[in-house]
């Protein structure tokens, strides 16, 4: 069920004037325009699962992908951290025969 069909301020929205391609002037309301998936897809048991379906499983995908942008990013302030380290221990550090700073 769309849910902009439930609520009676939707109902009540303004409607948007289309033209046809054979010149016909329609006006579409807010609600109407919202039930595309529906109509085209189908309300039925069977497309509303398939729908739940590919959300689940695209929303898996995005916490994948934020998982590893963070542990990119992790690793990367590590590296910083490291290289930064390195920088204050001076040139001369882990050389033989070099003081160690």
């Amino acid at each position: 069920i769309n849910p902009a069909t439930q609520n009676s301020a939707f109902l009540a929205s303004s409607k948007l004037p289309y033209a046809l391609p054979d010149g016909t002037a329609v006006e579409i309301t807010t609600a109407s325009r919202c039930d595309v998936a529906e109509v085209y897809f189908g309300n039925d048991e069977h497309n509303v699962n398939e729908r739940e379906r590919v959300l689940d499983e695209t929303m898996a995908a995005l916490e994948e992908y934020e998982n590893e942008i963070e542990e990119f990013v992790a690793a990367e302030r590590e590296d910083e951290e490291e290289n930064n380290e390195a920088r204050q221990r001076g040139p001369t550090a882990g050389v033989v025969g070099g003081d160690g700073g």
